[in-house]
C-alpha cells in the first residue's frame, strides 16, 4: 500500500468507529528495511494494514503501537536495529511516531444559553466531543 491508500484506509476505518494507530518512520539511519515516510497502520483489533519494515522491528512497532492506543496518546519512539535494543543484525536505527486515533465520549448539549454555555465550559477539559444543538438561530 502507498501512503495514499494507507491515508484513505485509516479514515475508513474511522469513519467505522474504530480506533487506531498510525506508525509513521520520521527518521532511518544506517541499515533499515525501510525509508522515512513508511506508514502502517494497526486497528485496536490488532489488525494492520501497510508496513514499515517486516520483521522484529515491525512486530515491537505493533506492540508499542497497541500500548499507545491503550493509553490514548500518540508517541515518538527510537529504535536501535541492532541485538542490543530491536533484535535484527540492521545496525541502524529508526524514530517512528506513533499517532493514535481514539473515540472520544460524545456530550449532547441542549441549549446555546448562558447554562449549557457554562456546561460546555466544564466539559472542556474532560474530552469529550461536545455538541452543542439549539433551534433559536442567534445561539447557532
Amino acid at each position: 500500500m502507498n501512503n495514499r491508500s494507507i491515508m484513505k484506509k485509516a479514515l475508513e476505518e474511522i469513519g467505522k468507529g474504530n480506533e487506531l494507530a498510525i506508525a509513521t518512520i520520521i527518521n532511518a539511519s544506517g541499515s533499515t528495511p525501510r525509508e522515512a515516510g513508511a506508514k502502517m497502520i494497526i486497528l485496536r483489533q490488532g489488525k494492520t494494514y501497510g508496513t514499515v519494515g517486516g520483521g522484529a522491528m515491525e512486530k515491537r512497532i505493533i506492540e508499542l503501537s497497541l500500548e499507545a492506543i491503550e493509553k490514548g496518546e500518540s508517541q515518538a519512539i527510537f529504535l536501535p536495529l541492532d541485538t542490543e535494543g530491536v533484535d535484527m543484525i540492521c545496525g541502524g536505527t529508526v524514530e517512528v511516531f506513533i499517532e493514535v486515533y481514539i473515540n472520544r465520549p460524545k456530550l449532547l448539549v441542549a441549549g446555546g444559553g448562558h447554562v449549557c454555555y457554562a456546561i460546555y465550559n466544564a466539559a472542556l477539559p474532560l474530552d469529550f466531543d461536545i455538541i452543542i444543538f439549539d433551534d433559536r438561530e442567534e445561539f447557532l
